[in-house]
């Protein structure tokens, strides 16, 4: 993770932030097949700039998932074909959460 910077007598301040979720357990039992559901893993990109107009005025812009990161659930099964019972995974859902952007005014007194 990459934090918020500003060096020292200059206006504008940078930030990134990359966060990462490793594959993981979402349902132990779901109703239908008695299996458990897993989401894949996932990363995210965020940034922010910021500019100062003056020491009581404030500029700043913001971007969430800069990335439009696809998440994915799995759904365990089991092949009844394979004599050892082999655990498969096929896809189950997709979801696509939009980036977004905000742009913000700080004033202070």
């Amino acid at each position: 993770m990459v934090g918020l910077y500003a060096l020292p007598n200059f206006p504008i301040s940078l930030g990134l932030a990359y966060s990462w979720r490793s594959e993981y357990l979402v349902t132990a039992i779901p109703s239908w097949n008695q299996l458990p559901t897993w989401q894949r893993a996932a990363g995210w990109l965020d940034g922010s700039i910021r500019y100062s107009v003056n020491k009581n005025f404030e500029l700043s812009l913001e971007g969430s998932n800069l990335l439009s990161t696809k998440t994915v659930t799995l759904e365990q099964l089991t092949d009844a074909k394979s004599p050892e019972k082999k655990i498969i995974f096929a896809n189950n859902s997709w979801f696509r959460q939009d980036r977004r952007f905000t742009f913000g005014l700080r004033w202070k007194m």
